[in-house]
């Protein structure tokens, strides 16, 4: 079942969400508006509250969860990429986690980022607005490369079927 609650806490979804047949979707969850969460995907809170943003896309084989005491969010238009995960984390507004990244528990991901694929963001670490992280080679610790485009919006917005005035 995809769907479910744990330790007595069951998942909060708006009624226009996606929940892919074989994906999971585990205790004190929240899923705004138009979230969807895609094949093989798993959102898991896990002694903490988890969130999902209006629009927030979860892709295919990706994971979200929370550890006990460290809630995790997902701010609105957000998208997690094929494979990607996210543990304990606040993640801002328009922000992509690109493919196979990770982003590990305590980060802060502002508003506007780009996680480029195969990233991992160190434990604890915050990142600016705007900034597009990237890895030099798969498993490595992002760092930040640039400021993002004032048009990146748009290409990451289209993943997820953002409005075109947000």
């Amino acid at each position: 079942m995809p769907v479910r609650e744990a330790g007595g806490r069951a998942p909060a979804l708006a009624d226009d969400v996606f929940v892919a047949p074989n994906a999971e979707v585990i205790g004190e969850v929240s899923m705004a508006e138009h979230a969807s969460v895609w094949f093989s995907s798993i959102v898991r809170a896990d002694g903490a509250p988890v969130s999902l943003g209006t629009g927030t896309d979860i892709q295919d084989n990706s994971v979200v969860d929370s550890q006990p005491g460290r809630p995790c969010s997902l701010g609105n238009y957000t998208t997690l990429g094929h494979a990607a995960a996210v543990h304990s984390a606040q993640i801002g507004d328009h922000v992509l986690v690109a493919m196979n990244a990770t982003v590990m528990p305590g980060c802060v991901i502002g508003d506007g980022c780009i996680i480029a694929a195969n990233a991992t963001v160190p434990k604890g670490r915050s990142c600016r607005l705007a900034r597009w992280w990237s890895g030099m080679r798969a498993a490595s610790p992002a760092r930040s490369a640039r400021r993002s485009a004032s048009g990146s919006k748009a290409p990451v917005g289209a993943t997820c079927g953002w409005p075109a005035s947000t």
